[in-house]
């Protein structure tokens, strides 16, 4: 169902339900009513595999008001969700839950691995992380089904020509576009990234790589005169965004087919040389196809784009070396969140933030239990100066307490938060980064060694 349909009082107290849900939940529309059900998936000794189990928790009426289920569920007399998945599993559910929730050692080392290098083969995993090969082998495929991984390439679009940019969107009434109008519109346009459509001080974030600021500035234009968005008054807000080393936004498809294509450099009497933001034919083809799927063999792609010999893994290790490719890295498109926080964090004193800021860069690199890192996405922006973290909420926190927590360590900010309600277009960068070797963590050195 798509969050723009849904009455807004209907929303808000739904987003609540979901912040105090110790389950994941979701809202189901029937005839216009609108009902909350928690779900999860759970390993079935009788089957011998997952399967999907929800729970119905209740009815929103239009005016927000909350009606809980007023009787237990069937033979298994059950009161919540948990108990519900116990009397019907067995004890063992809890344990199952946690694995997905909070995965073993081994499973976090070999999540840390794939996304440092998704190319790497069992033999490799085992000599990097001290696992027994045979583990590896076991638990990677496994691993790879439970999280719903995608094996992609983490690329820098500075190096030929093209500048990442983030617009977020506050409406100022309670009318707003319909989500699939939005998407609609905007996976027309190739240099859309990715679309989060959220709720609390933002409406929608998008991130946007466009070749010049012109570029951009005719993409807003044409976005915020279509028929889906001219209707609604909104404040928008468009930044320079910088990616540090250890975050990520992945690329579209679209993006290398229709606008990276045109940057590819044929040699010509006019043209015999590459120009600065031209690709030759083997490195547009090694990106675009690395991008769909980073564990494809190298000769694959010599065989299906007609590449000479070798040239394909001559071309990516080019590639790693310019830092077009910082590396093959994994999506992990399942996981046990509770729902995703996006925090602007604004810098309005800067005198009291640097001296914070050793706080600050701990917070960000702070190890968890958890199958992703603290925050899946960080990067600096410049309208107005600050920082963007998206923080996915696994625990009963809630984005409120988030948001204290961080303001408590650091000063000189305030904090926008959001939450996200559904990703429109694109996905977001989630992986298990080894937070050592991101460009945060080296700040964080520099400063405890002076």
């Amino acid at each position: 169902m798509q969050d723009a349909e849904i009455p807004e009082k209907v929303r808000e107290t739904f987003e609540k339900i979901k912040q105090n849900s110790a389950s994941k939940v979701k809202l189901i529309e029937i005839k216009g009513s609108y009902f909350v059900y928690a779900y999860a998936y759970v390993y079935d000794e009788n089957i011998n595999r997952k399967r999907y189990v929800q729970y119905y928790l209740g009815k929103i009426e239009k005016n927000g008001k909350f009606v809980k289920r007023y009787r237990k569920m069937g033979k298994y007399k059950a009161a919540t969700f948990s108990e519900y998945l116990r009397a019907r599993f067995g004890s063992d559910i809890d344990r199952a839950l946690n694995k997905f929730l909070y995965p073993d050692p081994e499973t976090l080392a070999i999540l840390q691995a794939l996304s440092m290098n998704s190319r790497s083969h069992v033999a490799e995993i085992a000599k990097q992380t001290g696992i027994p090969a045979s583990t590896v082998s076991y638990k990677l495929q496994k691993i790879i089904e439970t999280y719903q991984i995608r094996k992609t390439v983490e690329i820098r679009p500075d190096t030929f020509g093209f500048t990442r940019f983030l617009v977020t969107v506050r409406f100022l009434t309670t009318m707003k576009p319909r989500q699939e109008e939005i998407k609609a519109l905007l996976e027309k346009e190739p240099r859309v990234q990715l679309v989060l459509a959220m709720t609390g001080y933002y409406d929608l974030a998008i991130y946007i790589v466009a070749e010049s600021t012109e570029a951009l500035e005719n993409i807003i234009y044409g976005i915020r005169s279509s028929k889906e968005f001219a209707p609604y008054p909104a404040a928008w807000n468009v930044s320079y965004i910088i990616e540090p080393v250890g975050w990520f936004v992945p690329l579209r498809n679209e993006f290398f087919e229709q606008l990276v294509k045109q940057r590819v450099w044929h040699r010509t009497k006019e043209t015999p040389r590459k120009l600065q933001g031209q690709l030759t034919v083997a490195e547009y083809t090694v990106l675009a196809e690395m991008n769909k799927d980073a564990g494809q063999e190298f000769k694959e792609i010599e065989l299906r784009n007609k590449l000479n010999e070798g040239s394909a893994s001559y071309t990516y290790d080019k590639l790693l070396s310019n830092k077009t490719i910082e590396r093959a890295t994994i999506i992990m498109q399942r996981l046990p969140a509770k729902y995703f926080a996006f925090l602007y964090v604004v810098q309005n004193d800067m005198g009291k933030f640097n001296r914070t800021i050793r706080e600050y860069l701990e917070e960000v690199i702070e190890e968890t239990e958890f199958p992703t890192n603290k925050f899946v996405y960080v990067a600096d922006v410049s309208s107005p100066y600050g920082a963007i973290l998206i923080h996915p909420v696994y625990s009963e926190d809630n984005v409120e307490k988030i948001k204290e927590e961080l303001l408590q360590k650091v000063k000189g900010v305030r904090i926008r938060s959001s939450i996200i309600t559904n990703v429109l277009l694109g996905s977001i960068g989630t992986r298990k980064f080894d937070m050592q070797q991101s460009k945060q963590y080296e700040l964080l050195q520099n400063i405890v060694s002076q």
